[in-house]
């Protein structure tokens, strides 16, 4: 759920800088860069569970389908990272947004095309009930890799990655919060 405004530039340039760091550690730190337990505890388990649906061929479809602003498929910025999309997600940094503009009552999430940071409103991301937090994971992921919004609009992408990466196995429903 994009449009950060302002915060575009910053944003980029410290997602930069902290895969940059991160990628100098020995350690692989945490993503999810969030002080909170209650809320860096959902997002880690929907992060998880995202992974575990983005290996799923059905799920990865969506970055054939959906496109960046210069008509390129999502995939191809995968596949010049040479990463997979589950790989891929391990690359983004969750951080606490609440308080900033975009942390609206309606959004758990945010980001902006091409960052690795990704902004969890706290306190909708902790309301929303499986698989929704799965959703807008792998929802702000593909504005990592490029897409814009409006369009598609943010319900019609939440829509299909529901129905690529959920609604095809309601039965096999992993861990909850």
């Amino acid at each position: 759920m994009g449009g950060l405004g302002r915060w575009k530039g910053p944003l980029r340039a410290w997602g930069a800088w902290i895969a940059l760091a991160s990628a100098a550690s020995a350690a692989a730190p945490s993503p999810v860069r969030i002080a909170d337990d209650r809320t860096g505890g959902y997002v880690r388990r929907a992060l998880e569970n995202a992974r575990v649906r983005l290996a799923d061929p059905s799920c990865r479809q969506l970055l054939s389908e959906f496109t960046d602003s210069s008509g390129r498929p999502l995939q191809d910025s995968l596949d010049a990272l040479q990463q997979q999309p589950e790989e891929y997600l391990e690359t983004l940094f969750f951080y606490d947004g609440s308080g900033l503009p975009d942390c609206r009552p309606a959004v758990a999430a945010a980001t902006t095309r091409g960052s690795h940071v990704v902004l969890i409103c706290a306190a909708r991301f902790v309301r929303v009930p499986w698989p929704d937090g799965e959703v807008t994971l792998i929802h702000e992921m593909l504005h990592t890799l490029g897409l814009g919004e409006n369009p598609p609009t943010s319900l019609e992408i939440s829509r299909r990655v529901r129905m690529r990466c959920f609604d095809h196995d309601a039965q096999r429903k992993p861990s909850t919060r």
